[in-house]
């Protein structure tokens, strides 16, 4: 099944080469998106589940994140070449509200030097209305928290494990990274 996935998202991407063609052909890109979308979603929360129960070391949690690493790598091929040929970020305006959100899920996911290339991408897409500005707040915060800065809207927060002081059994707390102005 991994394979054919894998083969299905190959033709899709080969098939988008969108040189020598005057228009791209939204209508397919829509189809193709969407499809990304559902295996970007893959197995985030099967990999939230394992976090929770086993920690990131353990063999169930490295599976499962190999596998969804996989695709991330995939849909990124795909929509860093759409934003190429499209010239930017790919809205709401022709892909429709849900559709139009499934690049920013791409990019979010991608590593911390893809996500500062396409900051200013995504912050344009916010000022033309392409893009809703909660996912962008989003993003803008995680790129602010990855370059070491604090963050500005405060839609980043953190696990960490840390030993209870009464039963001295480890947990699980969420944080909130640093915020500029609270």
């Amino acid at each position: 099944m991994k394979i054919v996935i894998s083969i299905i998202l190959m033709m899709s991407i080969q098939s988008c080469q969108f040189q020598n063609q005057p228009k791209l052909d939204f209508s397919k890109i829509k189809i193709e998106l969407d499809s990304i979308m559902v295996l970007d979603q893959k197995h985030r929360n099967e990999l939230n589940y394992l976090y929770k129960e086993y920690g990131y070391e353990s063999d169930e949690f490295q599976r499962i994140l190999s596998k969804q690493q996989r695709f991330d790598s995939l849909n990124l091929i795909y929509v860093e070449d759409l934003i190429e040929k499209y010239g930017k970020y790919p809205g709401k305006s022709i892909l429709g509200h849900s559709t139009g959100e499934v690049a920013f899920y791409v990019l979010q996911h991608a590593p911390d030097t893809i996500q500062a290339k396409y900051i200013n991408i995504i912050l344009d897409a916010s000022e033309a209305n392409e893009l809703n500005k909660g996912p962008v707040a989003m993003y803008h915060d995680r790129y602010l928290i990855n370059k070491g800065e604090p963050q500005i809207y405060g839609t980043q927060i953190g696990t960490k494990e840390v030993r209870d002081s009464i039963s001295g059994k480890l947990k699980i707390i969420n944080f909130s990274y640093p915020i500029k102005d609270t």
